[in-house]
């Protein structure tokens, strides 16, 4: 069972310590955003991170 909290002005995924054990990540860099499942060597950046790079990378207008 999940229980799952949804608001509509919050852009970002928060995930309990017990969430993040069962599905196996290893955080290699919150600050960067850095992680990767227990099984897999592919380090991951996560998509909050990604975004952010994209907006400051692109022109103004």
């Amino acid at each position: 069972m999940v229980n799952v909290a949804v608001n509509l002005y919050i852009d970002e995924v928060l995930l309990s310590d017990y969430v993040v054990g069962k599905l196996c990540i290893i955080i290699l860099d919150a600050k960067r955003g850095l992680w990767r499942f227990c099984n897999e060597d592919t380090v991951r950046q996560s998509a909050f991170r990604l975004l952010s790079c994209l907006k400051l990378s692109s022109p103004t207008q």
